[in-house]
């Protein structure tokens, strides 16, 4: 920052700067302006003038006189939020201390979208009770926002070949339902589309996308597609076992916080696609939660996968066909209650050989498998029986005979969290390892740090 003096105190600080080789500079003057032994001054050393009586002395009109000191922005007008006393792009929000910082939450920007430190411009807003105006809305306007997300990504280009060009960021303002007039489709885009923060787990105030009746996904992200999603609930319609909540072909998807939930299909149906889905719940799906074929990658890391499966399914809450085993992460979920048909694994059907699946509750109340395939798995809390002997009790693994021991917060409300203030405690605790956990499992669910002390399996760590 520069600072404004008089030029007869500036040349006096410098040629004694020059005599004593000083090396600290008082910081409210010119830049190589430092006082005479070294040591800095206040502002209001003569023979400069505070900033409250001058504000002048702040250089330009680019920083703020706060409390006699001159500062990037005055936190008691801009407290935490995008300003335009904060004038880079990498720093556009007034934080403590005065100071221009990056912005880290979303609300913190005016267009309720944070991306890598910065607001970007530009976002465009829907709502249940904004206006398509039949596609002419330009989604633009924070104050004037289109009604359906079908209607607003008409107004998001292809790709183009350049992803970060094209990007676009889509805002949901509003809470509860969001019926859009068919299956939501993203098709060779680049986009984020940010729903409003979940105030009480697992759904309330969540902002949830619905389609009707359809034998097709409720959201499908498709043809070399580039996505995020964060803190949107994607609600099943009718259909058949092909109208899964969400699937991902041939592209990339990141999904964090979302809430797959009551499909005739599958809750996340992914086919040739780079997919994360971490902080998620997937829960309630027909034809079963998570079904992973031929992906070139896949991170499924701190999910609940509950009570998928209608007992006629090849797989219960997780099923890997392919993808090689480097770059696939299955760690840290809680895979409970699910249901496949007859000889099929309620828990995970995994056939990636060399995959190593760590820290995960696997628990169900049939007579079924928990799990099958060639995967390795470790660490596993499962129960309250293990049919074909898949598991056993090396690795890690081991066996609970009850539900009740795992103590888990509210299955009946699908909150599968686990109860911190349990005597005993939850049986889940202490049962993981730390080795090898991707980044994605050093926080879990509720974004708090694992380990506390110890490693606790499932998607939740008891603090």
């Amino acid at each position: 920052m520069r600072f404004l003096a008089s030029s007869a105190f500036a040349t006096l600080a410098l040629a004694a700067a020059v005599s004593t080789g000083c090396d600290e500079k008082n910081t409210n003057l010119c830049d190589d302006a430092c006082l005479d032994g070294g040591i800095d001054a206040p502002i209001d050393a003569p023979p400069v003038v505070g900033c409250v009586e001058d504000p002048g002395v702040c250089h330009d009109d680019d920083l703020t006189c706060v409390a006699d000191v001159c500062k990037d922005c005055d936190v008691s007008v801009d407290d935490n939020t995008q300003t335009a006393a904060c004038t880079t792009a990498a720093a556009p929000v007034c934080g403590a201390g005065n100071d221009c910082r990056p912005c880290t939450a979303h609300d913190e920007c005016d267009g309720g979208v944070c991306f890598e430190g910065t607001c970007p411009s530009g976002v465009l807003f829907v709502a249940t009770d904004g206006d398509d105006l039949s596609g002419s809305n330009p989604c633009t306007d924070r104050a004037a926002p289109c009604k359906t997300l079908t209607s607003t990504l008409t107004h998001v280009p292809a790709l183009g070949g350049n992803a970060a060009a094209n990007r676009r960021f889509i805002r949901l303002l509003s809470t509860g339902e969001y019926g859009e007039p068919s299956s939501v489709v993203i098709d060779n885009k680049a986009v984020w589309i940010i729903g409003q923060p979940v105030t009480s787990f697992p759904s309330g105030g969540r902002s949830i996308i619905r389609r009707p009746g359809a034998n097709s996904a409720t959201l499908s992200v498709q043809n070399s597609s580039d996505v995020y999603l964060e803190s949107v609930g994607i609600a099943g319609g009718g259909g058949n076992t092909t109208a899964h909540a969400l699937a991902c072909a041939s592209s990339t998807l990141v999904a964090r916080g979302i809430d797959a939930d009551g499909a005739l299909g599958a809750g996340v149906n992914a086919n040739e696609c780079v997919l994360t889905l971490v902080n998620s719940l997937v829960t309630r799906n027909r034809a079963g939660g998570i079904s992973i074929n031929g992906t070139v990658a896949a991170v499924i890391v701190n999910n609940i996968i509950a009570e998928n499966g209608a007992g006629n399914t090849p797989f219960g809450g997780l099923a890997i066909a392919a993808g090689p085993p480097a770059t696939t992460v299955v760690q840290s979920n809680t895979i409970v209650f699910n249901n496949a048909a007859a000889g099929q694994a309620d828990g995970v059907k995994c056939d990636v050989l060399g995959l190593a699946v760590q820290n995960n509750i696997v628990f169900t109340d049939s007579t079924r498998p928990r799990v099958s395939g060639t995967c390795t798995f470790s660490n596993t809390l499962y129960g309250p029986t293990d049919p074909n002997a898949a598991l056993g009790v090396t690795n890690g693994n081991t066996l609970v005979l009850t539900e009740a021991l795992i103590q888990f917060r509210n299955a009946s409300e699908r909150d599968y969290r686990l109860n911190a203030s349990a005597t005993p405690a939850s049986a889940a605790r202490g049962l993981g390892s730390l080795t090898g956990l991707a980044p994605a499992a050093m926080t879990d669910i509720e974004g708090e740090m694992r380990p506390q002390g110890i490693v606790d399996v499932g998607c939740d760590e008891i603090p």
